[in-house]
């Protein structure tokens, strides 16, 4: 910034569309922070940003004048970020049901989480998928219920897989 400038404001933006004054327009607006002239020149969002593609403008006003200014947009990009911080079973003899839940952590909005199971041969004998809700920052679970064919035989090794994007997380599991 110029000498004779000082920020005032930053505006975080989910399209680089602006006004002809240079702001974003309202319904774009992610997030917005308000610096006071003695305020460090640093700033987080008020709550966490989902993965995507975002832009920034800074307000500033001329410190004589009053004057408003706005930078150009700025592009910048929150990479996905998935894991798999968990994986219970429980196996149901009497039903020949084997119930999964998996835990996980994600900064996509709509991730797609997604279970199978495998012969240790790797012959897939079931799989499932469902695009889950996130909220931002937080521990989610996803359960999935695997009723098993009578040609699998109680007792039998099979692989369980779990995936929510690039993350994984694999198991050993017994046939109920």
């Amino acid at each position: 910034m110029p000498t004779n400038e000082r920020s005032q404001a930053i505006y975080i933006a989910s399209k680089p569309d602006t006004t002809p004054d240079g702001g974003f327009y309202t319904e774009n607006v992610v997030d917005i922070g308000v610096f006071y002239p003695n305020d460090p020149r640093e700033w987080s969002p008020t709550s966490g940003l989902y993965a995507g593609h975002y832009w920034w403008v800074v307000e500033s006003y001329d410190i004589d004048t009053y004057q408003s200014y706005r930078s150009a947009p700025i592009d910048f990009t929150i990479p996905a970020a998935n894991s798999v911080v968990g994986l219970r079973t429980h196996s149901y003899h009497y039903l020949r049901l084997l119930s999964i839940e998996a835990r996980w952590r994600s900064n996509v909005r709509q991730p797609v989480v997604q279970t199978s199971l495998s012969t240790p041969a790797g012959r897939r004998l079931w799989s499932a998928r469902r695009r889950e809700y996130n909220s931002l920052g937080s521990t989610e679970s996803s359960s999935f219920d695997w009723r098993v064919p009578r040609r699998v035989r109680a007792g039998t090794r099979l692989r369980l897989v779990v995936r929510i994007g690039g993350a994984s997380l694999s198991r050993v599991v017994r046939a109920p």
